[in-house]
């Protein structure tokens, strides 16, 4: 037999205010997160991909026509020239990084190889 369970009426009565406050608290921890990060790392905030917004991209659609094209190659190479050394693309509300600076490579490859991932070799890519 269930039993009920008399909530208090501060939380049934305000459970929107609950849900908002329990997001608000995530994004200001994410944020101290970032910024310790930045700050440990002694580094700075890598620049958006043109097009990329805060929660979507619509920069997928041209990748994957590169690919089904095969020209996945020469897209990305185009996107560094434009773009610069590093930059983020976000793509379903996640940040992904993409950098061709050495010294950022060598400082992923030297302190913390394990913490990222190094991505799927595109078959397509290779000719």
């Amino acid at each position: 037999m269930l039993r009920e369970i008399d909530l208090p009426p501060w939380l049934t009565d305000n459970w929107l205010t609950i849900i908002g406050l329990i997001g608000f608290t995530y994004f200001i921890l994410h944020e101290l997160k970032n910024r310790y990060i930045k700050w440990k790392w002694n580094c700075g905030e890598a620049p958006y991909l043109k097009g990329s917004g805060w929660l979507f991209s619509r920069n997928w659609v041209f990748f994957l026509k590169a690919k089904r094209n095969g020209e996945m190659l020469e897209f990305i190479w185009n996107i560094f020239k434009e773009q610069g050394e590093s930059f983020r693309i976000t793509i379903g509300g996640m940040a992904l990084f993409a950098t061709a600076d050495p010294e950022n490579i060598k400082a992923v490859l030297a302190t913390q190889f394990n913490d990222f991932a190094l991505g799927i070799k595109q078959v397509s890519t290779i000719k």
